[in-house]
């Protein structure tokens, strides 16, 4: 069990699934990671869901709003930060743009959305009453968020300069390692040629104990594979899949040891 009460600055701390259909998403996730499934009102009168592991949150989801209408479904990680103000307000100076400016999500905490100058959405999370997951890296928890971006220079440059982050990147420059401290949080990797023409995005895992079994439940209920799983050596076995609605996710079982 992995449980957490608070995340150091920098941490990606929170994800939220933006969909066309909660009640879909609830019936998928709820088979695919064994989640229970709470609901709560929204200020504007919509459903807020938030998932749990063993009574402790591990993430969000509601219907996308109407200034969201032509954004597909998807999920946003948010990263923990001390003051949301503050950290917006060197977004524009180091290239991203301020999408949301910062506001008050009831008593729970304060947050904003930006886009870095790749292109790829992520919101900055300032805890009140919320630390974000309670649950992180145990089967259907968050446990890992990765950048996929043309410009891997580019991004890192800002992504550093806003949070402070470290860098360790593969041998062969392949993948990217972000770190608070000495200790690991993010990932980032090119975006090849199979890419095709999607979008520079972070990327969310979850945690399984069984990668091949859980990706089978994602095509026996509606769901798709994008990618089958796989093994990196010394990581771990992965799979890239989308739900009904078509956001994207990702699942990984760590490598035994």
């Amino acid at each position: 069990m992995t449980d957490v009460d608070e995340y150091a600055p920098g941490t990606p701390c929170w994800v939220e699934l933006a969909t066309t259909d909660v009640q879909a998403a609830k019936d998928f996730y709820g088979e695919v990671l064994g989640w229970q499934l709470d609901e709560g009102a929204l200020p504007d009168g919509g459903v807020y869901v938030i998932p749990h592991i063993r009574d402790r949150g591990v993430g969000g989801m509601y219907t996308r709003r109407g200034d969201q209408k032509d954004v597909p479904p998807h999920w946003l990680v948010f990263v923990s930060v001390n003051d949301a103000d503050d950290t917006a307000s060197r977004v524009t100076a180091l290239g991203g743009e301020l999408t949301d400016p910062p506001y008050d999500v009831m008593d729970s905490g304060r947050m904003a959305v930006l886009r870095d100058p790749t292109g790829a959405n992520v919101a900055l999370w300032q805890a009140n009453k919320s630390i974000g997951a309670r649950v992180v890296n145990e089967p259907g928890a968050f446990s890992w968020s990765e950048l996929a971006t043309r410009d891997p220079g580019r991004a890192a440059d800002f992504y550093c300069g806003l949070f402070g982050w470290n860098m360790k990147q593969v041998p062969d420059g392949s993948y990217t390692e972000f770190l608070v401290g000495e200790q690991a949080v993010a990932g980032m990797r090119p975006m090849d040629e199979p890419s095709g023409d999607a979008p520079p995005h972070w990327l969310a895992y979850f945690a399984t104990d069984d990668c091949d079994a859980t990706a089978a439940k994602v095509a026996s209920n509606g769901g798709r594979l994008d990618v089958p799983p796989f093994d990196i050596p010394k990581v771990g076995r992965i799979a890239v899949a989308s739900d009904p609605q078509g956001a994207h996710f990702a699942l990984w079982t760590e490598k035994a040891t």
